[in-house]
């Protein structure tokens, strides 16, 4: 808080009176406040704590009673209850001389089910739910409700079904120490939903008999993204299952040391290579996971092949988004790639019948020993003409 320094008038004594508070500042803490979706919104109002249980909160001129929290020199929470397309939040106070003391935000929200800016979405597009284990979709959006499943680690390695969240523990649930030093039950909460079209799965330690809906002493603060693989498009929206975001050793590890990981069937690069939309799902899940869970330390993207690809697009042209990437098998880009991937045939084609040594093939080639030929069987008849001239 700002202070003014006086001298007082009784013998040049130096005093401090503190300089009165004109006006709120409100931040949206889970996205871009242009940027909201699902009718909610993560919100943070800097006042001093002797003020915070006096704040009122108005949306849209009316009166509203969200769930805030002191943390400092701030109130944090949700707001929900925003309609489609422009709010404004109004928070004030009444300060010690009889004066409003107010700060408002303007939010504008989309529909969970997007789109936000990738544009006009895809059509025709099937439903995937049932084949995720979600059962019929609820709308033509291929909705479902959010699920909640729980799963534990045995002192054996194994991964199995926790069946009674709220009873007793089975004996062989294993501990984990997470990377703050906290140890605690190797039980994971698995959340499953659908946003923006796309199923996602979310992942956390989670001891389902502390208080509250979930324990978040289990989680470390970080959160870990993944994006898949290849590269195509397809009609539909796409598969994955529950244990998908528990199913390998790096994921066993992120959970062991406390990360919250999340996978979502859009965000696989053989069924949706648009680097757009890409982003625009992960920040409208990502905000999900802040208003359900909190605000994360950091979001890393974790991923190879076209996976490695969503990343550097992502990191490139949505700045923010992501605060690191750790890509694998990296390609920069899909036309780029592409267009490599396409001389390949001609190239394996020219040198079947004008050998070459290995150090001639890579001055045309660009790759290794191998690649182009790996390409070529992999991708070359992908586009197959059946009579006539491509061209």
């Amino acid at each position: 808080m700002a202070a003014a320094c006086l001298w007082s008038l009784g013998g040049g004594a130096l005093a401090t009176a503190a300089t009165p508070i004109t006006k709120l500042q409100l931040q949206v803490l889970s996205g871009p406040a242009q940027y909201v979706t699902g009718g909610d919104a993560r919100i943070a109002v800097t006042a001093p704590p002797e003020v915070h249980s006096k704040l009122v909160f108005l949306l849209n001129g009316q009166t509203i009673a969200p769930t805030m929290v002191s943390n400092g020199g701030q109130v944090e929470g949700v707001v929900s209850g925003l309609r489609l397309g422009a709010n404004t939040l109004l928070v004030r106070y009444v300060g010690p001389a009889g004066q409003n003391v107010t700060g408002a935000i303007q939010l504008t929200n989309f529909p969970v089910t997007g789109p936000v800016f990738s544009g006009p979405q895809l059509k025709p597009f099937e439903c995937r739910t049932v084949q995720s284990g979600l059962g019929a979709p609820l709308d033509a959006q291929c909705s479902v409700a959010t699920r909640f499943d729980y799963f534990y680690r045995s002192t054996a390695g194994a991964l199995a079904v926790l069946a009674n969240p709220g009873g007793p523990r089975p004996a062989d649930v294993a501990r984990t120490t997470t990377s703050d030093g906290r140890n605690v039950p190797f039980i994971v909460r698995v959340e499953s939903g659908t946003i923006n079209r796309s199923i996602y799965r979310i992942a956390v330690l989670d001891d389902p008999l502390a208080p509250g809906v979930w324990n978040p002493a289990s989680w470390n603060r970080k959160l870990i993204f993944t994006f898949g693989e290849s590269t195509g498009a397809q009609y539909h929206q796409g598969v994955n299952q529950v244990t998908d975001v528990l199913g390998n050793t790096a994921a066993a590890l992120g959970l062991a040391s406390g990360h919250a990981l999340i996978i979502s069937t859009q965000h696989v690069n053989k069924l949706n290579p648009n680097d757009v939309l890409s982003a625009e799902g992960l920040m409208m899940i990502k905000e999900h996971f802040i208003e359900a869970y909190g605000v994360p330390r950091w979001v890393m993207g974790y991923g190879g092949s076209g996976g490695a690809i969503q990343q550097m697009m992502v990191a490139q042209n949505y700045p923010g988004l992501l605060n690191g990437i750790l890509p694998n098998a990296a390609f920069p880009d899909v036309f780029g790639t592409a267009q490599a991937v396409s001389d390949c045939r001609l190239l394996n084609r020219y040198f079947l019948a004008n050998p070459a040594s290995d150090a001639v093939r890579k001055a045309f080639e660009g790759f290794a020993k191998g690649t182009c030929n790996n390409w070529d069987l992999g991708n070359g008849d992908v586009i197959v003409a059946t009579g006539g001239s491509l061209f």
